[in-house]
């Protein structure tokens, strides 16, 4: 803490010297005051569907991981349970997210392939129709390209994982798709 002057009755005030130890702070408060993941999620959802409270949100995850056995799995998976009725573009933050943490948590092999399933749903934009046309959606590929970036770069524990959902999700689709899969990429 800085001390940054007093307040008009002389009280003391003081900032954090940096950003990270109050988002840390303020994970740790999330964790210490709600009493589930879907507590928890009712506070970072809309913040990670809007591309907030990055940082906030990563180490609330991490925090929920270290004091619940297969916290981070449950989390992940209830965030991407819940995503699954936001739009599109809030959506593809979620997801975003969800295949970032692959990169600092180590999850389950079902939990590795629901990201990567749900990364690349939205990446494709899976037939919603709130995106207009083969265009608008070529470039809604590339504004969210970061999650296939993360989902290439998850940590060595979910690595195997991610290149097996990978292989699969894409098989899946080019074996049951009439239409091509990466068509207007």
């Amino acid at each position: 803490l800085t001390d940054t002057g007093s307040t008009s009755v002389g009280e003391s005030l003081y900032q954090f010297t940096h950003r990270t130890f109050l988002e840390y702070f303020a994970a740790e408060y999330l964790n210490r005051t709600t009493r589930s993941v879907d507590e928890l999620l009712d506070i970072l959802l809309p913040r990670i569907a809007a591309g907030q409270w990055q940082v906030v949100a990563e180490l609330a995850v991490q925090l929920y991981a270290r004091k619940v056995e297969d916290g981070a799995d449950e989390v992940i998976r209830s965030l991407l349970d819940r995503a699954t009725s936001l739009p599109a573009e809030q959506t593809a933050q979620v997801a975003q997210f969800a295949a970032h943490a692959l990169e600092y948590l180590v999850l389950m092999p079902s939990s590795v392939d629901r990201v990567v399933a749900t990364t690349l749903d939205a990446l494709l934009n899976d037939g919603r129709t709130d995106t207009p046309s083969p265009w608008a959606r070529s470039r809604f590929v590339r504004r969210h390209w970061a999650p296939l970036h993360s989902l290439c770069n998850a940590s060595r524990e979910n690595i195997n994982g991610c290149q097996r959902a990978l292989s699969s999700y894409f098989s899946k689709r080019l074996v049951d798709s009439p239409e091509p899969v990466l068509a207007d990429l």
